[in-house]
């Protein structure tokens, strides 16, 4: 069990912070678009819940990355790559 709190903090302190820095990089939009996709097919594949909650997280930092990032800088990733990833997410499941 505190294996498994230890886990969150390191993602919650280090990689999610790694992924929205990731995700102001114009460039680096794809692997966002690819993370998020792949959050989504393991979900329905594997009908995890787990999985989607992951996702659902990591799109709420997306848009609102917490105090540590300034207003103007929020959401992270612009409205069309959200579009985008929607559609990518969408077009496997439709």
């Amino acid at each position: 069990m505190e294996l498994k709190k230890q886990l969150v903090i390191f993602v919650e302190t280090d990689v999610v912070p790694a992924l929205i820095c990731l995700a102001k990089i114009e460039t680096k939009v794809p692997l966002i678009i690819h993370v998020c996709k792949e959050l989504a097919n393991r979900a329905c594949s594997e009908n995890d819940v787990g999985q989607i909650r992951t996702l659902e997280y990591l799109i709420q930092v997306l848009v609102d990355p917490g105090e540590d990032f300034p207003a103007d800088e929020k959401p992270v990733v612009r409205i069309d790559d959200f579009k985008q990833i929607f559609r990518e997410i969408a077009l496997g499941y439709s």
